[in-house]
């Protein structure tokens, strides 16, 4: 298994419980790399939304409201482009519960230029909802006029984004972390078998691992992601 970090490197500290992440999940709305197969991106071309439906989502936007359901945000907004549900963090001495929960984070996309799921330069919208299907964050990406809302914490405010490290158990990668919040996980778009783990540690940095279970050659495979990320 390959792990390498980039942006920056942080300290941790191990003084409360491990928190553990297990199982996989699934639902009717495409994954990235579905998707992405259905788009121009696959011919090396941009994607952009077509304009009824960039009016739609412009015009519903400011109905959103914090806990809402993914059904009422889709009522407004229409069906999203693609979906990325997580097993549920639990702590790891905590029973392992008997159906699977699963928090999700949706997208939609109005102008994309690269395979680069997480490309900064997307012009896109990203809703994350809780293990009980409630939004408690909506991110636009280069929307100006668009306001965020709630926090990348769940249920959170700004008094729980003080930083409370803890270690992440990723059992299905078969590796734990100490961080001072749970990542996001996605699928890279350049080298699909690998899995990113992405957290902000301070306000303008931001930590992210790259993992594959294959056995590669640690330099070869990142000046593939350098050149992926380039273009």
């Amino acid at each position: 298994m390959l792990i390498f970090t980039a942006f920056s490197a942080v300290e941790a500290q191990n003084s409360v419980p491990s928190v553990v992440f297990r199982g996989k999940c699934a639902n009717e709305i495409p994954s990235y790399q579905e998707w992405f197969q259905q788009t121009p991106l696959l011919r090396g071309e941009s994607y952009i939304a077509e304009g009824k439906r960039q009016e739609q989502i412009q015009e519903q936007y400011s109905k959103l409201k914090l806990q809402m359901s993914l059904g009422e945000v889709q009522k407004l907004l229409g069906k999203s482009d693609f979906s990325n549900p997580l097993p549920a963090a639990r702590l790891a001495n905590a029973p392992v519960p008997s159906q699977p929960v699963c928090s999700n984070q949706v997208a939609y996309i109005f102008r994309k230029n690269s395979e680069n799921m997480a490309d900064t330069a997307d012009v896109a919208i990203y809703l994350f909802f809780s293990e009980d299907d409630k939004l408690y964050w909506v991110s636009p990406q280069n929307l100006p006029g668009f306001t965020p809302l709630g926090f990348p914490i769940e249920g959170g405010s700004r008094q729980r984004q003080i930083v409370s490290w803890r270690e992440y158990i990723f059992a299905n990668d078969g590796f734990a972390m100490t961080l001072p919040d749970a990542p996001i996980t996605l699928s890279d778009a350049t080298l699909p078998e690998m899995t990113v783990y992405s957290v902000s540690v301070l306000p303008d940095s931001k930590l992210s691992l790259h993992v594959s279970h294959q056995d590669r050659d640690c330099a070869a495979t990142l000046a593939q992601l350098k050149d992926g990320a380039q273009r």
